[in-house]
Parts: structure tokens; sequence; C-alpha cells
């Protein structure tokens, strides 16, 4: 039933800095029933990697996989994921890609 709900979306956004943050706090704290995200089930088979635009592209190809149309990811570089602006912004060129700045500081990444 939730699959379906998927299939039909057009548009999905993402918090990139948030989701791994919560992967890894679900995946630490919770017993049974774990999931890669609680808001995004088309996320069910993705885990992080060590290389956050590697974890990126995947996320990119699952939701190409689940028709997801528009995907609008909000990237914050630091230090603890090993984010850097030059590296979201070759790969928004590498995949075609729009970026821009979010009154936050953040990278918006839309596929």
């Amino acid at each position: 039933m939730l699959h379906t709900e998927i299939m039909n979306t057009k548009q999905v956004s993402i918090n990139f800095n948030q989701l791994v943050r919560e992967y890894w706090d679900n995946l630490t704290n919770t017993l049974r029933s774990f999931q890669a995200s609680e808001e995004h089930e088309f996320l069910e088979m993705w885990v992080p990697n060590d290389d956050p635009i590697l974890c990126i592209k995947d996320i990119i190809d699952l939701a190409a996989s689940n028709q997801i149309e528009k995907l609008i990811i909000s990237i914050k570089c630091d230090d603890d994921l090993k984010i850097q602006a030059e590296d979201i912004v070759r790969l928004a060129k590498e995949i075609g890609g729009k970026i821009s700045l979010s009154s936050e500081r953040s990278l918006i990444l839309v596929v």
C-alpha cells in the first residue's frame, strides 16, 4: 500500500545531514523494525557510505528507480560528514542537476 504511494510521488525533499544522523541513531537505538528513513520508504535499502558524494548518488539512483520525478536534497557542508561545497557543485554538473544556496547556508541540489 505505502509502496504505491511512493510510486505516485512526483517530488521528494530530503535533508541529507539529518538523514545520515537519523540513520546512525536509528541503527544504534532501534531493536526491531529498523528503517533507514521513517519518512521515505524508497530509501529502505539505502546505507550511508563514508563518501558523502556516493551517498547522494545512491539516493538519486533509488529515487529514479522509484519513479520520483523531482528530488530536492538539502546539504549542509560540514567537517563531520566530510562534505565540501565544490564536490556538490561538481556532482550537480555531472548529473545535470541544479544547485542553489538556501537561507540556512545549505546547498540545495535539485535533480
